[in-house]
């Protein structure tokens, strides 16, 4: 007995092929899409162009980094001004609210991804008492004050830096280059 081939045009196999490619790389591509779009400049290695503005030091944030055997500008006690991203603090906070403190991030991590916290690189803003910023989680701003250091682990989730009696103001991409390079 002969079997009965089963005959399938190209036009089919070729149909098939690009829904099986569809259905696999939709997701992919819709996710690198949204990590792409959620990125935002990492301030990490920046290096500011001017040594301070209004009397304040600029930050550089690899300049925190409490690394064996590195040598690295001490800012304690020093009037600063730091770029960064908002995050919540240890305090739950909802979008748009008014607020006091805040943690300052070198990144902004992405929508599926969130930035690391790393003590070390980190900074908790504890802004004048008649001072206040609208949170807007991930977003740039500059902030500034008197920095103190905070004795911790530089691996640990908890802010080894503060900004104390500090100033914050929202900023955008545009002031990057203008300061660091």
């Amino acid at each position: 007995m002969r079997r009965k081939e089963l005959f399938i045009s190209r036009k089919a196999e070729f149909r098939t092929f690009v829904s099986i490619l569809a259905i696999t790389m939709i997701p992919v591509l819709g996710t690198i899409g949204i990590v792409v779009a959620s990125m935002r400049p990492n301030l990490e290695e920046l290096v500011p162009i001017r040594s301070s503005v209004d009397t304040y030091s600029l930050l550089k944030w690899s300049d925190l980094l409490r690394e064996p055997l590195r040598t690295v500008h001490d800012y304690a006690g020093e009037p600063v001004r730091a770029l960064g991203y908002m995050v919540e603090s240890d305090r739950p906070t909802r979008e748009g609210d008014w607020i006091q403190d805040f943690v300052l991030l070198p990144d902004a991590g992405s929508l599926l991804h969130p930035a690391h916290r790393f003590g070390d690189q980190m900074i908790g803003v504890h802004l004048e008492p008649e001072a206040r910023i609208q949170f807007s989680n991930r977003a740039l701003v500059w902030a500034w004050g008197m920095l103190r250091s905070i004795a911790g682990d530089p691996s640990g989730s908890s802010p080894l830096y503060s900004l104390q009696r500090a100033r914050a103001e929202p900023a955008d991409e545009t002031v990057i280059p203008k300061y660091f390079k």
